[in-house]
């Protein structure tokens, strides 16, 4: 890994490392910090995730980010915008990883299996729903996320916290209320603890805004 040791992904457990690794990545396009340290986080991604080589992960990343479909995600578009298109570009390896297949085809078999396993995660973290699909054998269109999640994107901004533990129990309480709300920092996923000084931002999808700026009015 580049920007993270091995060890983390034990010590933090599987989706936590991915929650955080996800969030630094879409922080990562809000903010633009460059193509170099962005390949960087996706293949951090890709190799906890998939638990895949770094040669492989590498790979992935100059196919599906250097050479794959350009989603506009370096053009500072809006918080909906870059989450669709980070799933898009994760749900766009399946095609890359099938054809693994007749080089590595054991190596492709694991990774296709894991890969329906981290889609399904990042899907429903950055979604708050337990109940979306992800596709098995097919491949889905480049670009074009799950209608329900597409619509349910924790992606708008409630409340700025001061450290990510702080924004991390305002989530907890929003989601005690049925809420979906999810943290959005540029700590590299907590590891940075004093980026958290420019505030730890907490995010629920546009159909939970009003009911959580009630909440947090009552506060």
């Amino acid at each position: 890994m580049y920007d993270h040791d091995p060890c983390e992904v034990e010590e933090l457990g599987w989706e936590e490392f991915i929650a955080r690794q996800w969030e630094s990545i879409f922080i990562g396009y809000r903010a633009w910090v460059g193509l170099r340290r962005m390949g960087r986080r996706w293949s951090d991604l890709f190799e906890a995730g998939l638990g895949c080589s770094q040669e492989i992960a590498d790979r992935l990343v100059q196919n599906g980010l250097i050479n794959g479909p350009d989603r506009g995600l370096q053009e500072g578009t809006d918080a909906q915008s870059v989450v669709s298109g980070m799933i898009g570009v994760l749900t766009d390896l399946r095609a890359d990883l099938a054809g693994m297949a007749e080089r590595e085809p054991e190596v492709s078999s694991r990774l296709l299996a894991q890969h329906a396993r981290l889609l399904r995660f990042v899907r429903v973290y950055a979604s708050g729903r337990d109940d979306v699909e992800v596709p098995g054998e097919a491949v889905t269109v480049a670009g074009t996320p799950h209608k329900e999640v597409r619509d349910e994107l924790a992606s708008v901004p409630v409340a700025v916290a001061a450290s990510r533990i702080e924004a991390e129990l305002i989530v907890g309480m929003l989601r005690s209320h049925g809420l979906t709300a999810i943290v959005s920092a540029d700590d590299a996923g907590g590891q940075e603890p004093p980026l958290q000084m420019q505030g730890v931002r907490v995010l629920v999808p546009p159909s939970g805004e009003a009911s959580a700026r009630r909440l947090l009015k009552g506060l």
